[in-house]
């Protein structure tokens, strides 16, 4: 939805919950694949500029296969732990323990 030169993402924190994902970590991710200032208010994300829905689902599905998705089995059922400074991405159905490059997770 747009609002003059903003793009709002409404249901914002309904894609973190979905994800099991950090909101402000979801949020600057897209933040900067899009290399546009965004803020979140109260369930909305804000984006400055005009974006079209496919590019927040093709940036989506990036985030995805990069940060939830586990690379040996493919399950989406994943979560994150932090090591002395290494962030794991530890799968729940097959227990593999793989490093996550960014900080994005």
């Amino acid at each position: 939805m747009w609002e003059g030169q903003k793009t709002i993402l409404r249901n914002f924190m309904d894609f973190s919950k979905k994800l099991r994902r950090d909101p402000e970590k979801v949020l600057q991710y897209l933040s900067k694949e899009f290399a546009t200032p965004a803020e979140r208010s109260g369930d909305k994300a804000m984006f400055v500029g005009r974006r079209e829905p496919h590019d927040f689902v093709h940036l989506l599905n990036i985030y995805v296969k990069d940060y939830l998705e586990c690379p040996t089995c493919k399950s989406p059922d994943t979560k994150i732990d932090r090591e002395n400074r290494i962030t794991f991405l530890i799968c729940e159905a097959c227990g593999a323990k793989s490093s996550l490059k960014g900080k994005y997770a």
